[in-house]
């Protein structure tokens, strides 16, 4: 009998064995790189944080947060770090922004696009360089707490507006194209058809990437790993990948709040054509992004980087055309500085 037992405990652990490194092999990145060294080409910039970062040809485009001269968008030299312009400050006004609107680069990245909850407002670059802060300016009322316009072309995509997932609307009458309102991940604290926690956990938890030829779109959640991959097609969304890499726990207390020692996607993410880029800490509660996840478009770990100083990078572009990489990164004593990375070793 005893040796029944034992047979039985050790077939349990090889199934177990077996069962867990496909688990690990499932989600498992083929390749890991470090980036050593990298250029600072802007050192201790006027801010306390950063939202958001884009490239075009010649330009890095920064939307900051609490700067020194309540400026919100710096442009600055992609080759030298030189600063060219700034503008924008919290307000109503001509030149002034609602404290959570988004910010995109669209037209071949030579037009800034700002959407908040009331309004969809486009400068051209050029313009603004030359001092010309002059807008073309369309009036909507989504007027929901918690809703995040990001453009398309004659369309709004929404996220989670009034109590809905995903919506897509008429840029010029708001009238609702499509609505979407699958929520993959399950919290368990709903019971039966109640989505209440789940959509709390996606409204706080979850990010949203468009490609930059806007026809496709991810989903990531935080503290964990959910992907979902989305088809946009004549106003629509089809869902085309969808997989729980690594499941989401969190608790609720005033907010969603993250467990401790739960990898994962740590609130921010670029995308190319090509592959998806998500910050990566090894605990999304309480250690800050210092890695990057790189994933395709068919939601498949590519390869994971590391840097050899080990600082939290807040926000990230890619320019793949220059296999370069630029990152707004947090140091030792707390600065933020720009930094540019070499990626022509990677095989990307």
């Amino acid at each position: 009998m005893r040796n029944f037992h034992l047979a039985l405990l050790s077939c349990v652990t090889f199934l177990l064995c077996i069962s867990c490194s496909q688990n690990i092999e499932e989600f498992n990145f083929n390749k890991e790189f470090c980036l050593s060294g990298g250029d600072t080409l802007v050192h201790d910039i006027p801010t306390t944080g950063t939202r958001f970062i884009d490239i075009n040809d010649s330009l890095l485009v920064i939307q900051m947060v609490n700067t020194i001269d309540r400026k919100l968008i710096y442009f600055y030299k992609k080759d030298n770090g030189e600063l060219v312009q700034s503008f924008g400050e919290i307000g109503n006004g001509p030149g002034e922004f609602h404290k959570s609107f988004n910010l995109a680069l669209d037209n071949g990245k030579q037009r800034l696009i700002c959407t908040d909850p009331y309004k969809f407002v486009h400068y051209n670059i050029d313009s603004i360089l030359n001092g010309n802060f002059s807008y073309s300016l369309q009036e909507f009322n989504i007027n929901n707490y918690g809703s995040k316009p990001i453009y398309l072309k004659d369309s709004l995509f929404l996220t989670y507006p009034r109590g809905k997932r995903y919506a897509i609307v008429n840029l010029y009458n708001g009238d609702t194209l499509f609505c979407y309102d699958h929520f993959e991940h399950k919290s368990p604290l709903d019971a039966g058809n109640d989505n209440s926690h789940s959509f709390l956990y996606y409204q706080y938890c979850n990010i949203e990437r468009l490609n930059p030829q806007k026809d496709k779109l991810v989903s990531l959640s935080c503290c964990g790993l959910v992907m979902e991959i989305f088809d946009i097609e004549n106003g629509s969304l089809k869902r085309s990948f969808a997989k729980e890499y690594i499941k989401p726990k969190y608790t609720l207390k005033s907010t969603i709040v993250p467990e401790e020692g739960i990898p994962g996607i740590a609130y921010y993410a670029y995308t190319t054509d090509k592959y998806i880029y998500g910050a990566w800490s090894e605990s999304t509660a309480n250690i800050p992004p210092s890695e990057i996840a790189i994933f395709d478009w068919h939601g498949t770990p590519v390869m994971k980087l590391s840097f050899e100083n080990n600082d939290s990078k807040e926000v990230f572009a890619i320019d793949e055309s220059n296999r370069t990489l630029y990152a707004v990164v947090k140091n030792k004593v707390g600065q933020l500085n720009i930094v540019r990375y070499d990626m022509s070793h990677l095989p990307l």
